[in-house]
């Protein structure tokens, strides 16, 4: 089976042929992929940012910014309006819950995906056809 590795913000910080070393040490339980939900239009505008936070409010410290798949507690862990999520780091966040929804691919709708720890240290997603679904 082919499997690839998303590293969403985590693939800024490795080189190419650091990449190509990093591997998927586990999935993570408890854990399920979600994405923003961008139209056309929003997926074309750079200014575009969701705010991950460190707690579950508005006026809560910027972590950064969301990347377009993220690791969301399973089931969702809402809280004030935000999701429970981890960041590339490990670290938990929270991503306001009106900007997500499952992950799900149009150009290759039968991919499955997964949290995952890398080898790295880092959290990214394995992607793998799923399985006649």
């Amino acid at each position: 089976m082919k499997v690839i590795v998303g590293v969403a913000a985590a693939v800024l910080w490795v080189t190419g042929a650091q990449a190509a070393d990093v591997k998927i040490e586990r999935l993570l339980p408890g854990y399920m992929c979600e994405q923003l939900t961008l139209t056309a239009a929003d997926a074309r505008d750079v200014t575009l940012q969701v705010l991950a936070r460190e707690a579950p409010s508005r006026q809560s410290p910027i972590v950064g910014y969301t990347p377009m798949i993220v690791a969301v507690r399973a089931p969702e862990h809402r809280v004030n309006g935000f999701v429970e999520a981890l960041w590339p780091t490990g670290r938990t966040v929270w991503i306001p819950a009106d900007v997500l929804e499952p992950y799900h691919s149009l150009s290759l709708p039968n991919t499955r995906c997964a949290p995952a720890l890398l080898s790295n240290g880092l959290v990214g997603e394995q992607m793998s056809p799923s399985s006649g679904q």
